[in-house]
This record gives C-alpha cells, sequence and structure tokens, in this order.
C-alpha cells in the first residue's frame, strides 16, 4: 500500500491506519474469536440477571441469595397494611383537593389538562423551593439538577480534532461500510404422511381331526451289543443278564470260552447302585468289566482257572451263586451319558459246560423317564382350543400301555403314571403314547345382539361365519403397508392363546409438502470486514421452519376454538356456584359392531364423505363467522383516519386511539365512513354471515344427492345461525357437529344401512380423520364366545384435535384407556402448558391441509393473499391489501400539521 506523507500531526494516525488496513485479514479470525467471547459473555450475564430477580408467591415478593429477604406486596401501598401506616397523601400530595371526576372530565380537554399540569408542576417548584421534604419534590429536584448539569465540550478534544483532519484530506470511510443481514427464502420439502388405517380379523379356527403323540421311554441303560435281556424287579430296579443264558452250550477240555455284553449308560444321575448279584457257571467263570479293551476283573467264581493256573480241569459241578453282590456303581454312576461298559465273561469248560450272570440296577424313579413330551404342535393347538371352550370337542387314546394298576412296562422299565408328566388332554392316562382329537371351532358362530336400524326396523342377524381371515386384501395390496396385530379383547383363553386377532393395516399416503426456510446471512461489505471473514452471527429466536410453524400456530387458533368449560352460565359468565374449570380438544366414546367373520360390518367408513370439502369447511366458515360474531357483539370505535381526514378533532380522543377500528380492519375499508357505526357494523357482519353460509352450502352441496341440493343450502344457514349464536370456544364443535349430521342425511338417502344411526355419525367422523382407535372388544359376556365385535374410539371436533391428543398423552403419562373403558376426555390448560411443543409432531396435520388444497405454497404468501383479494375475509371481491389500505386511509390527510397542533396543544 502507498502511504502519503503529510506534515501534520495527524500523519502518524494515518499510518497506523493504512497498517492496520494491510494487516486486516491476518487479524480478522482473532477479532471475530474475541467478538464472539463478547456474545458468550453477554449470554452469562444475562442469565445470571435472570436468575437473580426475585420470585412471586401470592402476595410474597423472595429475593434471592443469601442477603436475600422477602416482603409483602401490600406493604408497597399506604393504608392498605399495618407496616405502612402513612396516609397517600405523603406519596401523592397533589392529590389532595382532587377527585376523580375532575380527572375523567380533564383527559381529553387540552385546557383542563394544561391547567391541571402546570398546577402539578407550580406545586413541585414550591416544595423545592421551600425546602418541603417530599417524594414529588425530591424527585423532581434531581430531575432539574440532571439538566442543568454541565456537558463536556468534546470539540477541542485532540484525538477526534486530529481524526477529523486526517478525514478532511482523504476519504477512507468507504473502507467502513455498515454490516447489512442478508435474509433469503429457501424452499423446501417436508415429507408428510397421513395414515388410512383399516383393521382386519384373523380367526384362529382349529376344526378338524389330528393325532397328538406321546414320547416318552424309560431310560437308564439299554443294550449296546452282545447277549442281553432286562426284567423289571420293582419301580426302581432292573435286572440285566449279561452273558448267554442256558446250559450245556459249550464243550471242549480246559478249554476257555471269551463272550462279552455291551452296556450303554443312558442316565447316569438317576442310577443309585448297581451290583453283581448273580452268577452260573460250570467249570470255571471270570466277570472283567470295564470300557473295551480296558477291562478288569470285578469278580471270580474260583480259586483257580485253568488250565491258566493249576488245578483240576473238569470239577463235574454246574456252579449257581445268588448272592455275590460285587458293587460296580462307579462303572455306570462316575460317567457320562453315552458310556459304553463292556462285560466279558471268560469260562473254562471240560466236557460240557455255561457261564452268564446278572446285574442289579436301581434307580431313582423320578429321574428314570426321559423325553416325556407331546407332539406335534398343530394337535396340541387344536386340542388347546377345546380345553380352552373356543372350540367343542372330544379326545381319545389310541394307543395305552397302561395296566389296571396304572402303570406300565416301557423299554424293560415299570413305569407308572406319577411318574411323568399329567396328561394334558382331559380324561386322558398320563401313559397314553398317542391320542385322536376332534375339533369344531364355533366360537364367532350364532346369533347377533338385536337392534333398531335407522329406519327403526329391528335386525337380529345371523352370524354364518364365512370368512376366517379378512386380512388378504391388505396384505396384497402394495399401497398399504402392515402396522400392527394385537388381540381382540376378551377373545384369549385362560392358557393365554388369541383365538381371534385384529390387525391394522395403513394405506394413506405420504406426501412432500413445499414449505420454505430463511436463511440469514451477515455480510459486511467493505474491504474492512466488521469481525473476521463475516460480521459476528446474531442468533434470533425464530423458527426457520415454516411449516412448523404454522402447524404450531394452527394449534394454538384451535385450542381457543376447541375449549369447553364448567362453571359458566349461557353467556359464558361464572356463576359463582362453582370454580371455573376449562379443558381444550375434549372428544367423545363411540363404537360400532362387526359380525367376526361374518358379513355384517357397521364400521365401513363412507366413502362419499369428502374430507376435502370438511377441511374448506373447516378452515373458512369459522373466520367468517368469529368477524360476523364479532362485529355483531361489539360495535368498537371508528378509527382515527376518519376523524383526521374530517377534521373533526377534539383533543386526545382521536389522535390517541387506533388509526383504523375493528370494522375498517374486518372489511377493508378505506373511504371516510359517513354512516353511524353501528349500521356498518351490522352490514359487513351480515355479509360476512352471507358468504359463510355460501361457503359452507358449496361444501355440504358435494355430498348432496338429486334433489338435496335444498336441504345443503338450509344446513348450511342453520350452521351459519349456529356459529352466530355460540362463542369461539364452540366453533369446531359446533362445525363437526352440524357436518357430520348432514352427512348422515344425505348418506341415508344414497345407501342401504342396516345400521344404527350412531354409528353412521362415527363412521363419517372417522372418514373426516377426527377419530383415534382404541382396539377392539367381544361384546359377548360368555366366554369362548366372539359373535359380535365392538371396535371402539374416542372421536373429537377436528383432525388437529386428534393429532394433538395422540400426541399430548404419551408425554403427560395418560393414555386413552381401553375398548371396554375409553377416555376421551379434554386437556386441561395446566396440562397443556406442561407440554413440550418441540416434540409434538403435527406433520400429519400439515399433510392433511395439503391433500385437501388448504396449504399454502411460498409462492402464494404474498401480501395481497394474505391480507387482500386472496383473503377469506374477501366477500365482495374488493378487498385490497394491507400495505394499499393504508396508504389510501393516510391520504389527504396532512399528518405534519397534525403532529404541530399536537405539540403545540402540549406545550405549557
Amino acid at each position: 500500500m502507498t502511504v502519503l506523507k503529510f506534515a501534520s500531526k495527524g500523519t502518524s494516525i494515518l499510518v497506523s491506519t493504512a497498517y492496520l488496513l494491510a494487516m486486516q485479514p491476518a487479524l480478522s479470525d482473532t477479532i471475530a474469536e474475541i467478538g464472539r467471547s463478547g456474545q458468550s459473555f453477554g449470554k452469562e450475564v444475562s442469565q445470571q440477571f435472570n436468575q437473580s430477580q426475585p420470585s412471586i408467591s401470592g402476595d410474597t415478593i423472595t429475593f434471592p441469595g443469601e442477603d436475600g429477604g422477602s416482603l409483602d406486596i401490600q406493604d408497597l401501598y399506604p393504608g392498605t397494611s399495618s407496616e405502612n401506616t402513612r396516609p397517600s397523601s405523603y406519596y401523592f400530595p397533589d392529590t389532595e383537593g382532587s377527585s376523580i371526576g375532575d380527572l375523567q372530565s380533564a383527559y381529553d380537554r387540552n385546557s383542563l389538562m394544561n391547567s391541571a399540569g402546570d398546577g402539578a408542576l407550580t406545586g413541585l417548584e414550591a416544595d423545592v423551593d421551600a425546602g418541603v421534604n417530599t417524594l414529588g419534590g425530591a424527585a423532581y429536584e434531581i430531575i432539574m439538577q440532571a439538566a442543568k448539569r454541565d456537558r463536556i465540550d468534546w470539540g477541542e478534544d485532540p484525538v477526534l480534532s486530529t481524526t477529523e483532519d486526517i478525514f478532511g484530506v482523504i476519504d477512507v470511510t468507504d473502507g467502513f461500510d455498515d454490516c447489512s443481514i442478508d435474509r433469503a427464502v429457501r424452499e423446501t420439502r417436508l415429507k408428510a404422511h397421513v395414515p388410512d388405517n383399516y383393521t382386519c380379523d384373523r380367526i384362529i379356527d382349529e376344526t378338524g381331526s389330528a393325532d397328538a403323540l406321546h414320547d416318552y421311554s424309560g431310560a437308564v441303560v439299554s443294550h449296546y451289543s452282545g447277549p442281553y435281556n432286562m426284567d423289571s424287579c420293582g419301580v426302581d430296579c432292573v435286572e440285566v443278564w449279561i452273558g448267554r443264558v442256558g446250559d450245556n452250550y459249550w464243550s471242549g477240555n480246559c478249554k476257555i470260552y471269551e463272550a462279552s455284553t455291551q452296556v450303554e449308560v443312558l442316565n447316569p444321575d438317576a442310577i443309585t447302585s448297581v451290583k453283581l448279584t448273580y452268577a452260573k457257571w460250570d467249570d470255571y467263570i471270570q466277570v472283567y468289566a470295564g470300557a473295551l479293551d480296558q477291562e478288569e476283573l470285578v469278580w471270580q467264581g474260583n480259586k483257580n482257572f485253568p488250565p491258566e493256573t493249576s488245578g483240576r480241569c473238569e470239577l463235574k459241578t454246574s456252579w449257581v451263586k445268588n448272592d455275590i453282590n460285587k458293587d460296580i456303581t462307579p462303572l455306570f454312576k462316575d460317567v457320562e451319558s453315552g458310556t459304553v461298559v463292556n462285560f466279558k465273561i471268560r469260562v473254562s469248560v471240560t466236557g460240557a459246560g455255561e457261564g452268564f450272570g446278572r446285574l442289579q440296577i436301581r434307580y431313582d424313579p423320578t429321574k428314570v423317564i426321559t423325553g416325556d413330551h407331546w407332539t406335534p404342535p398343530s394337535a396340541l393347538k387344536k386340542a388347546q382350543s377345546i380345553i380352552d371352550g373356543f372350540a367343542e370337542g372330544t379326545f381319545t387314546c389310541i394307543n395305552d400301555p397302561s395296566d389296571d394298576f396304572g402303570c406300565a412296562m416301557v423299554d424293560g422299565y415299570k413305569i407308572c403314571e406319577d411318574q411323568v408328566q399329567p396328561s394334558p388332554f382331559p380324561g386322558i392316562s398320563p401313559l397314553c403314547k398317542a391320542v385322536r382329537i376332534e375339533a369344531e371351532t364355533d366360537f364367532y358362530k350364532g346369533q347377533l345382539g338385536c337392534y333398531t336400524d335407522v329406519n327403526g326396523v329391528e335386525q337380529c342377524p345371523v352370524n354364518e361365519g364365512e370368512n376366517t381371515n379378512s386380512c388378504s386384501q391388505y396384505a396384497e395390496n402394495p399401497d398399504c403397508g402392515f402396522v400392527r396385530s394385537t388381540c381382540v379383547e376378551g377373545a384369549t383363553g385362560e392358557s393365554g392363546r388369541c383365538y381371534l386377532y385384529e390387525d391394522t393395516y395403513d394405506c394413506g399416503y405420504t406426501s412432500e409438502v413445499p414449505s420454505f426456510a430463511i436463511d440469514e446471512e451477515l455480510n459486511c461489505s467493505g474491504p474492512i470486514r466488521c469481525m473476521g471473514d463475516d460480521c459476528l452471527d446474531l442468533e434470533g429466536e425464530q423458527s426457520e421452519d415454516f411449516a412448523k410453524v404454522a402447524a404450531l400456530l394452527d394449534a394454538v387458533k384451535f385450542l381457543t376454538q376447541d375449549m369447553s368449560c364448567t362453571g359458566l352460565d349461557g353467556n359464558d359468565v361464572p356463576t359463582g356456584e362453582e370454580d371455573v374449570s376449562c379443558k381444550v380438544f375434549a372428544g367423545e366414546k363411540g363404537s360400532c359392531k362387526v359380525a367376526v367373520g361374518g358379513v355384517q360390518d357397521c364400521c365401513e367408513k363412507p366413502q362419499d364423505v369428502s374430507l376435502t370439502d370438511y377441511m374448506n369447511l373447516l378452515v373458512t366458515v369459522p373466520k367468517l363467522e368469529a368477524g360476523a360474531s364479532m362485529l355483531a357483539g361489539n360495535l368498537g370505535f371508528e378509527g382515527a383516519y376518519t376523524a383526521l381526514k374530517t377534521g373533526i378533532v377534539d383533543g386526545f380522543t382521536q389522535i390517541t386511539q387506533p388509526f383504523s377500528g375493528m370494522v375498517e380492519n374486518l372489511s377493508g375499508i378505506v373511504d371516510t365512513i359517513t354512516q353511524p357505526i353501528a349500521d356498518l357494523a351490522a352490514q359487513i357482519s351480515q355479509q360476512f354471515a352471507t358468504t359463510a353460509t355460501e361457503v359452507a352450502a358449496e361444501s355440504m352441496g358435494t355430498l348432496a344427492v338429486e334433489g338435496g341440493e335444498a336441504l345443503a343450502g338450509e344446513t348450511a344457514g342453520n350452521l351459519t345461525q349456529q356459529l352466530l349464536g355460540e362463542t369461539g370456544a364452540q366453533l369446531l364443535s359446533t362445525v363437526m357437529w352440524v357436518y357430520s349430521v348432514y352427512s348422515v342425511t344425505m348418506l341415508l338417502i344414497k345407501i342401504i344401512w342396516a345400521c344404527e344411526e350412531d354409528e353412521l355419525k362415527l363412521n363419517v367422523k372417522r372418514q373426516l380423520k377426527s377419530c383415534t382407535s382404541l382396539g377392539s372388544y367381544c361384546k359377548t359376556e360368555v366366554l369362548g364366545q366372539c359373535i359380535e365385535k365392538r371396535k371402539s374410539y374416542c372421536c373429537f371436533n377436528s383432525p388437529l384435535s386428534r393429532i394433538i391428543q395422540e400426541q399430548a398423552r404419551p408425554q403427560l403419562g395418560a393414555s386413552f384407556g381401553s375398548a371396554k373403558n375409553p377416555q376421551c376426555g379434554g386437556l386441561t390448560i395446566e396440562q397443556v402448558g406442561e407440554l413440550d411443543w418441540d416434540q409434538m409432531d403435527l406433520t400429519e396435520w400439515i399433510g392433511i391441509l395439503d391433500q385437501t388444497g388448504n396449504w399454502p405454497n411460498a409462492e402464494d404468501m404474498t401480501i395481497d393473499n394474505l391480507t387482500g383479494f386472496g383473503s377469506d375475509l374477501n366477500t365482495d371481491g374488493t378487498r385490497k391489501d394491507v400495505i394499499t389500505r393504508t396508504t389510501d386511509r393516510l391520504d389527504e390527510i396532512n399528518v405534519d400539521a397534525y403532529r404541530e397542533n399536537a405539540y403545540e396543544d402540549l406545550s405549557p
């Protein structure tokens, strides 16, 4: 950078400035960091300030901190507390000698106001001059002393003078341009899903025949290989023969024979003892036992064993020994299940001979059974339906091994009924090996309850139960998605098994709703940026999500239009007999009947009811009716612009009141009002009511059948009169009631409805997406019967009321109750205050608005559409936007002249 040198005391300042300009990019980040630190410090100070504020409880003010304390608010007012007995004249001495009536007569008259002000000023000056110690005088003296205090003359300050000289030589102010906040509207898309739920039934029908098999066995030991036999010796004992049983089946001269029997240990835990108790041989015998090829001698019948030892080969004796009792339990007990024990019998024979033995195995009867289970599961489920009472049927044992004493020989073991699990089938022995099951499911078939339909005809339908699964139409529909499956209340057997499932499928739609967000960027156009690369970020409290803000604003509006209070009379005045208690978004319970598996369905939603027409009615008509009601019930006043245009201005009356009044704002007129304000208000009110009737008639006319247009117009007129007679708190309930009644009337002309009228009303509200499902329950009170199912709902006065209830209750730890006992009450004002609205998902409401054509696009959000020609209040087609109206009202008004006159009137 080139630096010009001036022979003046400002040279050094200019050079320094130029140097800093050159260094600015390097210093920018540091400066920005310092600035943001300052922001953080400011927030901390602000938080500390907020935390240090006193709290108020009743009439007591409590100050925080160790040196805090408290005081009674009444102590601040003279004459109201025993702690403050000074009269009011001590604090307000100028009030002596004056009356409220004098002040009331002076508020709009300049001369009287000037006189009162001059008198007060004279009194304050007199107090100060006389040294009278009054609060008013002391305050006046402080103000006057501040006004008389000398001001510092900065004109001769050397630094400021030098700076002024420099700026006079070279203009560097362009480098210090102001920073500006640029706001850009960015279009966004919000995915909003609007559910359209349908329910269907799945009946568990077990009709048919099946065989259940009982798989159990006695498992202690079993034959693995070799000669083997086993007999029972009691409920806890078996005898196992090892070797070949017989006589003289070997021959030879001092010849040794060997025979092996292998036993598999199946249940070592059940074994209590194993003994070699018996042997028969001729001439000599040895018994080895153990793992294969690892056997050890466990018993020998003679001392010798020729020819392997000395002794005579032929003893001419067939030996029998019954009391051997050789304990070999460890070979069977201290092993793993599946271990094979090999018994090797060696016999020395001369002439003819034999050799075999017998084991006695004792066991715990409670552990001997293995398996002990029934199969297949399908047969067991069929049997369970009979036991639970949801089917009729029989059980027959087709394979019963038990004897007259309730025991059976199974795999060589004696097993009795008390050793196995109880039979799952009534009247069947636990030892039965196979059971034939015959079942017929009929819990959903039979006579439904009688009722009188909308035509006054008694209906007593019979449910044939022809459709056990009505869900296939939704499961096969690619536009439907599975949501959940629940058991219908009352359709659960004692076993806990469900016999009637209600599945829910969502066949709704997801739309991409146009929205927009506002992006803010701070730009500093000059070469000297205010801080860093950009200015410090300014944090605002505004939301960038237009869609969410719009939905929340609707919630606030609907809150005021969907409220019910107790303790008020017909004119919304407290009766004094009870506390006033208000609730918002209250609903009412409703139910409809369905023949389980049958054709009778009184819960079918009428497709001819238009959600779009209802939403047009809901969004537009209450707005017009609210304006009509306000004009009819509260005439208000003329805006100041009429008086200012005519020049008829008296004191403060006109110039201190709003520029335009309620009548002008609602009607949109800009001309001078020449007729009485009451007449004009009545005229505009009637225009609004007429337009509301036309909108309502158009919405209802879509549903009207041929010849029903007159009824649509009549109903629309009745709706208008109803709304004009209601307070704002009942607007939504009135719209819902009138529209649903009209819809029912039209539907009854168009369709054959063999159900009750309340059911049709309920289904109309469901079609208008104002009901939440609570599930279903069996109407029949008898266990094991569910011929008629009742679907239960909580219905509200608008879709948004329902959505807010569904979002709010989980936050509040509340529920809608059960299908049999719905809890549809409203939310208290205190509960609304507890809600975290950031957690409330209102996207479904946004989707409904978009689907019905009531959601504004960003390009439609113009001042003319909002306040002018596109406004719902444009009843005559001539409404101008608010900017144009204000400009037109200011036309021909000399604002400067009125301001000057007012200043002169106020000057002493």
